[in-house]
């Protein structure tokens, strides 16, 4: 897999520095509602959740260099491989809130995104929160 040596690779290294809204995020939870994060990589978006004083979280993330690296830096946070890509281990409608970071831009398999889409309504709770920061594709 392709997208996954990659990630693989520039795990190690790589700084990220997309944002993370939490004056936007945090009107509609709780600090004890169930966060995921798909596709965490080194759990830079977990340890700002958890500094705001969110304590119920995990991170899932593909790339086995990134949890190595995240479970590194962050000891105390909940970061987990996935056994497969697109499929969120968790239980049906069990999830408050659903954080994605620079997930989407990455997906070009249309077939791909939609499956991940409809996973995540699966695991998100009724009137669960899906929390996305994304970069544009763009044929320019």
């Amino acid at each position: 897999m392709l997208a996954q040596q990659y990630w693989n690779d520039i795990g190690a290294k790589k700084v990220f520095e997309d944002p993370l809204y939490l004056d936007k995020l945090k009107p509609f939870l709780s600090s004890t509602d169930q966060i995921v994060e798909y596709g965490c990589g080194y759990g830079r978006m977990m340890r700002l959740l958890k500094s705001a004083g969110y304590h119920n979280l995990i991170g899932f993330d593909f790339a086995p260099n990134m949890i190595t690296r995240g479970l590194n830096e962050n000891p105390d946070l909940d970061l987990r491989l996935l056994e497969q890509a697109g499929i969120i281990p968790c239980e049906d409608g069990s999830v408050d809130a659903l954080v994605m970071s620079t997930v989407l831009c990455c997906m070009t398999n249309e077939k791909e995104l939609e499956s991940l889409i409809n996973e995540i309504w699966r695991a998100l709770k009724p009137n669960g929160i899906l929390y996305i920061t994304d970069f544009l594709i763009c044929n320019v």
